[in-house]
């Protein structure tokens, strides 16, 4: 089995494997925790006293002359925690010491200040003047604030530490990794160094009782921010926000503790105050939506002024199909709609509403396109999307178009998404023998308009991809049903390999997509509520039982969050957060062959962009590591193959390079070859 050994202070994780018929005690576990700890923190080891070890799994303390296997399972995470031996300290200067685990090489408290220098030149009294220079607290304090202020957090986090190691009980350093801790998720790692805070007077107690909520100590937040508000009304002098914010985090907690009627009372007192505080409208909907119907009608305005950055689930359609009666002929609410139908799988749904739309609007122009042009196409579309075959055979017929018209609307972009969308669905679901009749009427629109900075964006890009994959393919009247399919999973990276036929051990397979839109695999963890995760269950659900699979994500990871989650100190090191997203895509998959039985093969991540190569690269490498210690997934080894090294430097080679986000369809031939070496 495989578990995790962890410290808190100085930050250290071990990776044990161990034989399930090896049957020793967590005294052995403790003697192979100290010989790598010490590899690492000599003199930190010096200061343990040994007699005081213990072993904790979540709020308990281990017997640690128990046996692992009876005490540990696997995937476990354990903490090693210890009392140092006692010393004097008469060094009262402060000079910075050697920090260590830096994410990409080792460096000094002084070096991480010249760096921030560096970047912001106005400050340059943090610039020091010689390379030994001794630097104030203050100017300590001062440099990790503005690190933290700046998302820099790992940073933050590691001057807090070197200041607390010279002065313990230094307040504010405490208190600023604290909220270093908490703001990145780590509310136990915080509430070590509140605890140790001296003078709770301002708002500290504040701190404790958010801790306590999201650890789950519900009575403890309760008992906590009830006294904090009796302070407010004793002492004053605080703003009505702040006091809002209390009541928020007060009524989270008896949701917690399933007080709704108290929960109810304490956020109708904020929102009597504040009819748009966020926070508060984000935790009273779903208590109210369940009381009646007028409840429900205020649950939905509710519901409608913060959907846009919370989760959508399937309830989502009736209020977003409500907004979008409201004010039919606004294009925004039907694109809006439209994708909310897309989330939950119902894509016959989404293009029936486009065709109402063109329909009861077909005066309505983009440019001097009038979008009633598409009727002629539309008109032959009858029954359900999948597969959809068109009742005659549809002519690429063009409308004169001026690309030179001047920008677009917002209204007018808004339309273009609707049809981009429009495209993409009928693609995905192979519907394929209406995409060059439309593609060749709505391309032309593209031209001169720079979609790619406004906010159709995302749409523009899909509808770029689809319509470039056109002039590569052969003329395709519709997908055949009953072929045999490889289901090819995955976000906009399933779009290029899409309805493509690969040859698998003399039988020809047809690559038929699975699309689940901008989803990261930190959104499939298991606790996630995230749309994205509710997209890919519903996306997946259509796959039979049995079959070969092909799942391609992590992308958007590599892009976007391993090294933002670094440099917030989710993690601390790239290589941590890329365990931590691969063993939940393992962990994932493994569930998914468990109960679907299908013939699982992992894809890499595209090493596509010059700017996430190195980071992709290493993603692959860990991800190929891990997947060969699971005989039941199967991966797909072929990407240093798409790649060439010019002047050290790795690049994509010229004949994969395709639309600048996404991998040449021709690099299908890499992943049959790779396909036809596995068993």
């Amino acid at each position: 089995m495989k578990f995790y050994v962890h410290t808190e202070e100085p930050p250290f994780t071990m990776v044990v494997k161990w034989n399930d018929s090896d049957d020793q005690s967590l005294q052995k576990l403790i003697e192979i925790f100290l010989g790598n700890f010490k590899l690492k923190y000599f003199m930190e080891a010096r200061n343990i006293d040994e007699s005081t070890l213990e072993v904790w799994k979540g709020k308990k303390s281990l017997n640690i002359c128990g046996k692992i296997l009876q005490s540990i399972k696997n995937m476990d995470d354990l903490y090693i925690k210890w009392k140092p031996k006692s010393s004097d300290q008469n060094d009262t200067s402060f000079q910075s010491s050697e920090i260590k685990n830096q994410l990409d090489k080792p460096t000094t408290t002084t070096q991480l200040i010249k760096s921030e220098a560096a970047e912001n030149s106005s400050q340059k009294k943090h610039i020091p003047k010689e390379k030994n220079q001794s630097y104030s607290v203050q100017e300590f304090l001062e440099i990790a604030t503005t690190l933290s202020s700046k998302q820099k957090v790992q940073h933050a986090i590691v001057i807090f530490k070197d200041i607390l190691n010279k002065e313990p009980h230094n307040q504010s350093a405490l208190v600023g990794i604290a909220d270093c801790y908490f703001n990145a998720g780590r509310p136990a790692d915080s509430l070590v160094y509140l605890k140790r805070v001296q003078n709770t007077k301002n708002d500290t107690a504040f701190k404790l009782g958010k801790c306590y909520v999201e650890m789950g100590k519900y009575d403890k937040a309760i008992e906590t921010l009830m006294e904090y508000c009796k302070d407010l009304r004793t002492k004053g002098g605080t703003t009505a926000t702040h006091k809002q914010d209390v009541q928020v985090w007060l009524a989270k907690a008896y949701i917690g503790k399933k007080q709704t009627d108290m929960a109810l009372v304490v956020l109708q007192g904020v929102l009597r105050e504040n009819q748009e505080h966020l926070d508060a409208l984000i935790e009273y909907a779903p208590l109210i939506y369940p009381l009646g119907p007028k409840q429900k009608e205020e649950a939905m305005t509710i519901l409608l002024t913060v959907l846009v950055n919370k989760r959508a689930t399937e309830q989502a359609e009736a209020l977003m199909k409500h907004a979008y009666l409201l004010d039919p002929a606004n294009p925004h609410t039907l694109l809006t709609y439209i994708h909310t139908l897309e989330l939950i799988e119902k894509h016959t749904e989404a293009v029936q509403e486009v065709l109402n739309y063109i329909k009861q609007w077909p005066e309505k122009e983009i440019g001097n396109f009038r979008i009633g042009s598409l009727l002629p196409i539309l008109n032959h579309f009858h029954g359900d999307v999948y597969l959809n075959v068109p009742d005659v055979k549809l002519q690429c017929a063009s409308v004169p178009v001026i690309t030179s018209y001047g920008s677009y609307s917002e209204d007018m972009n808004y339309l273009l998404a609707i049809l981009f969308t429009l495209v993409k669905i009928l693609f995905i679901k192979g519907a394929n023998a209406f995409i060059r009749p439309i593609s060749s009427l709505i391309d032309p629109l593209t031209k001169g308009h720079e979609l790619h900075k406004t906010n159709i964006r995302n749409e523009a890009a899909y509808f770029s991809c689809i319509s470039q994959l056109q002039g590569l393919r052969s003329e395709v009247s519709h997908v055949v049903p009953g072929e045999r399919y490889v289901y090819f999973v995955g976000d906009s990276h399933c779009i290029p390999p899409a309805w493509q036929s690969i040859q698998i051990k003399g039988e020809e397979r047809i690559l038929h997509p699975i699309l689940s839109t901008g989803t990261k695999i930190w959104h499939l963890r298991e606790e996630s509520t995230f749309y994205p995760k509710y997209n890919f269950n519903s996306a997946v659900a259509g796959i039979p039982d049995g079959a070969l699979t092909i799942f391609c994500f992590g992308e958007i990871d590599c892009r976007e969050a391993l090294l933002l989650s670094v440099e917030k100190a989710k993690y601390d090191s790239l290589e941590e957060a890329i365990d931590c997203v691969v063993e939940i895509y393992i962990s994932l998959l493994i569930r998914l062959k468990e109960l679907h039985h299908w013939d699982i093969y992992i894809h890499p991540v595209l090493p596509v962009l010059d700017l996430t190569r190195s980071v992709v690269m290493q993603f692959n490498q860990r991800m190929m590591n891990r997947v060969q210690s699971e005989t039941s997934l199967k991966w797909l080894d072929f990407v240093d193959s798409l790649l060439t090294k010019e002047s050290g430097e790795l690049l994509l080679k010229k004949d994969f390079e395709f639309d600048g986000t996404h991998v040449h369809p021709c690099y299908l031939k890499l992943l049959e070859e790779s396909l036809q070496q596995l068993p």
